[in-house]
């Protein structure tokens, strides 16, 4: 094993072990309606999960459950810090409303 590959491993598995801690936090929270929406997210974006991604949902979910759960909803404006997250979020969690 080359230098290189070596790196290329340990930078794959402290990947999928960054996804395995996302999941455990976006289905251990204090409200069980952001459980069921952060778990149907986690679900629908699991194989596309890049370090990005994973860094703009772990620092979202550092936020409170109801500020996270009011911007998801567009009942708060949300910090443009979270904007991407909670649009993305927003577009795969949030079952779309009859208008």
């Amino acid at each position: 094993m080359t230098g290189k590959q070596g790196f290329a491993d340990t930078r794959e598995a402290s990947l999928e072990l960054r996804k395995k801690r996302l999941g455990v936090r976006c289905r251990a929270r204090g409200t069980l309606e952001l459980c069921v929406l952060l778990g149907r997210f986690l679900n629908s974006v699991e194989g596309e999960l890049d370090p990005t991604m994973i860094g703009s949902i772990e620092a979202l979910l550092e936020e409170a459950d109801q500020d996270i759960l009011d911007w998801s909803l567009g009942a708060a404006e949300c910090p443009e810090r979270h904007a991407g997250a909670i649009s993305l979020f927003r577009s795969l969690a949030i079952p779309a409303r009859n208008k």
